[in-house]
């Protein structure tokens, strides 16, 4: 059975509940999903949720990485491949929670190209889609031409 990786990096607010929403589903249906977030950056409510909905081995909370990516991103990857290691067998999906997860996921698929990656744009780039300045709406087409290149999906 494949296994969902959710990887947020900024869990609060709007893509905090979504994303619980999504762990909800999948638990009602029975299907393995995982999280891999920032727990330094969660709100009380966020992690109490996963602690409910998850068993321990399926909860990964030490990213580092919150808006912006920085050195400790790497180590952040690193982390990453260590623990989804043991679920190469099962075939990996990763749904990638904001910009700063893209980034990280778009790293573990050129590590890896069988992992299925899928981008749920929340906030961040996305408002810049319809941004005055032209630049910074080159900057977003090309940051999703990158992920097109790369056959991460767009949800």
């Amino acid at each position: 059975m494949k296994v969902v990786f959710n990887i947020i990096c900024s869990p609060h607010g709007g893509i905090a509940n979504y994303v619980i929403g999504i762990l909800e589903a999948f638990k009602k249906h029975g299907l393995k999903t995982c999280i891999i977030y920032n727990k330094n950056r969660s709100n009380k409510s966020f992690i109490k949720s996963i602690n409910r909905l998850l068993s321990s081995d399926q909860i990964f909370p030490d990213l580092n990485t919150h808006k912006n990516p920085k050195f400790k991103t790497i180590i952040d990857i690193i982390y990453i491949l260590t623990n989804i290691k043991n679920y190469y067998k099962d075939g990996i999906i990763i749904f990638a929670h904001g910009t700063s997860a893209a980034g990280i996921s778009l790293i573990l698929k050129v590590v890896n190209p069988n992992i299925k990656v899928f981008y749920f744009p929340h906030g961040g780039l996305s408002h810049l889609y319809k941004n005055k300045s032209l630049l910074k709406r080159y900057f977003v087409y090309y940051f999703d031409l990158i992920l097109k290149l790369f056959k991460i999906n767009f949800v």
